[in-house]
C-alpha cells in the first residue's frame, strides 16, 4: 500500500537516486490540481519500483489509510486502463470521502528506461467547496512531460 500512498502524495516510489516534483495546471481544467514527479533510478530499480506500485494497487482494492500529519482514509483503490506510455505504465483511481462527499483521485505511472514519472490529480475546487470531485489527468500535461522523457 505504501507505494500507492506515496504516488498519491507527490513522493517517489522505490529508492530513486534523484527526484523532482512540480505542480502543473492547464487553463481549461479549472480546479484540477495535477502534480508530476520524475525520478531517476539505478539500473533495474525503476522496474522494481513499478512492480511495487502495481502490487500495491492490486492489494489495496478495499482501501487503506495513509498516515502523515493526519490520517487519510481511501475507501477503495481500483486499477484503470493502462495508458500505454513508455516501457511500461499503469493507472489507478482512489476514492476518498470527506463529510459524506466522494472525491475520486487519479494516478498514472510510466517507466522510461531508468526513469519513472508519476502523474497525480484531484479536483481542488470540488474538495474545497464540499462538492463531489472526479479528477482527470490532463492529457496535454502527460504528452508534454512524456515527450521530454522520450526525446
Amino acid at each position: 500500500m505504501r507505494p500507492a500512498a506515496y504516488a498519491m502524495n507527490d513522493l517517489p516510489i522505490g529508492d530513486p537516486r534523484a527526484t523532482a516534483t512540480r505542480e502543473v495546471n492547464e487553463d481549461d481544467h479549472q480546479g484540477m490540481e495535477t502534480s508530476v514527479t520524475v525520478s531517476v533510478y539505478a539500473p533495474g530499480e525503476a522496474e522494481a519500483a513499478m512492480a511495487g506500485l502495481a502490487e500495491a494497487v492490486r492489494s489495496c482494492d478495499g482501501g487503506f489509510a495513509a498516515k502523515g500529519t493526519g490520517t487519510n482514509p481511501y475507501d477503495s483503490v481500483r486499477a484503470e486502463a493502462d495508458p500505454g506510455y513508455g516501457d511500461e505504465s499503469l493507472a489507478f483511481a482512489a476514492n476518498y470521502e470527506v463529510q459524506g462527499v466522494n472525491h475520486t483521485f487519479r494516478t498514472q505511472a510510466a517507466r522510461f528506461g531508468d526513469r519513472v514519472v508519476l502523474y497525480f490529480a484531484y479536483d481542488g475546487d470540488a474538495f474545497l467547496s464540499s462538492a463531489p470531485g472526479d479528477a482527470r489527468i490532463p492529457e496535454a500535461i502527460v504528452e508534454a512531460q512524456n515527450a521530454k522523457l522520450t526525446g
